[in-house]
């Protein structure tokens, strides 16, 4: 995958969070779908649980802060979503690892803030930045 074939790809899945949606509507989101092009996976903190018995309508965006691409099939994708849900207001930054397989979009893998990258990501991300990988010595 390219560099503008990820962009779109990203903008596509940030889209599909950025429009006020009903919990049923955002449910749809999780199997394939022509808004996002493929199939994801639930992101925290939009879980099943979430969507029983609720009628309260989401409202916000999914920013983008910056993407990059970890290796030929996968892009790591920091995000955050500020909105409003039931008259609270959410802002939630996370990480996400997306995929394209066969011309659709998948979201392989999401973390919060806290947590890390798969190793194999990390050291992809960490030689694309330049940065010596942990117990690697410039000679």
């Amino acid at each position: 995958m390219d560099r503008s074939e990820a962009g779109e790809f990203v903008q596509r899945w940030a889209n599909a969070w950025s429009t006020p949606m009903r919990p049923a509507e955002l449910a749809a989101l999780y199997t394939d779908d022509a808004a996002t092009g493929g199939s994801i996976r639930p992101l925290s903190p939009f879980t099943q649980e979430s969507f029983d018995g609720a009628d309260k309508m989401w409202t916000g965006k999914t920013l983008v802060e910056k993407w990059y691409l970890a290796d030929e099939d996968r892009i790591v994708v920091h995000w955050c979503f500020e909105g409003a849900h039931e008259g609270q207001h959410y802002d939630y930054p996370g990480l996400a690892v997306l995929s394209m397989r066969e011309g659709k979009c998948f979201l392989e893998e999401h973390y919060g803030s806290d947590l890390r990258l798969p190793p194999d990501i990390q050291k992809t991300a960490a030689r694309s930045r330049g940065v010596p990988e942990r117990g690697q010595v410039d000679a």
